[in-house]
């Protein structure tokens, strides 16, 4: 009986990604001196260096003004959310003044490693622009924080932050996962990484006839 390899070259295409908003800031609540859903103070940014600003906002009545201007970063998280690894999670924000901003990425472990950082932006202006980066998460975790880090802000407006949204993207934001990584899991009970979650995936089939 001869053997014939039959290539198959079809695609499995299985579900479309999609992208879900898992935080969402406008800076309308503050509690003392403080914004709700954020996280201030030692090790972090001085609580006396985040400001609220009623005037001039991009999105309701309410901004954030973030004071620091040496060289050294400093950084105020959120509240901790559950991060998943290889998720894609684009930070998006609007942003106005003097000084440089980026954003981050916190995976609740300890050491420089558990941090992931975008590029900074340098701001000089007083008119409000949006920023946008896109952050892979490397490891899982019940309590990542998202990040903004400020350095070298100056008056008369420092760094002003307005709607601060993170959205996830399953499937290393938007592309497609192989069906060895759904697959793949080396502890009990065996489940995919991407349990629950919505990705897209593909492949060639090949059989023996």
């Amino acid at each position: 009986m001869k053997k014939v390899l039959l290539s198959l070259g079809f695609a499995i295409s299985l579900l479309s990604a999609k992208s879900q908003v898992i935080f969402s800031s406008s800076f309308e609540s503050w509690t003392n001196t403080d914004p709700d859903g954020w996280v201030v103070g030692t090790p972090e940014i001085n609580a006396d260096s985040v400001n609220q600003i009623t005037a001039g906002t991009v999105y309701g009545n309410s901004a954030a003004e973030l004071r620091n201007p040496v060289a050294t970063h400093k950084r105020m998280k959120t509240i901790p959310v559950s991060i998943v690894n290889g998720t894609t999670y684009t930070i998006t924000y609007w942003v106005k003044g003097s000084g440089s901003i980026r954003a981050g990425l916190f995976n609740g472990g300890s050491g420089f490693t558990a941090y992931q950082y975008s590029t900074y932006d340098s701001i000089n202006s007083s008119n409000w622009a949006v920023y946008s980066h896109t952050i892979t998460a490397d490891s899982s975790s019940s309590t990542g924080q998202f990040i903004i880090s400020t350095r070298y802000t100056s008056v008369p407006t420092y760094i002003q932050v307005d709607s601060f949204v993170v959205s996830a993207t399953s499937g290393g934001g938007g592309g497609t996962t192989n069906i060895y990584s759904l697959q793949y899991a080396t502890t009990a009970p065996f489940a995919s990484s991407f349990n629950n979650q919505t990705v897209s995936t593909g492949g060639i089939v090949t059989a023996v006839k």
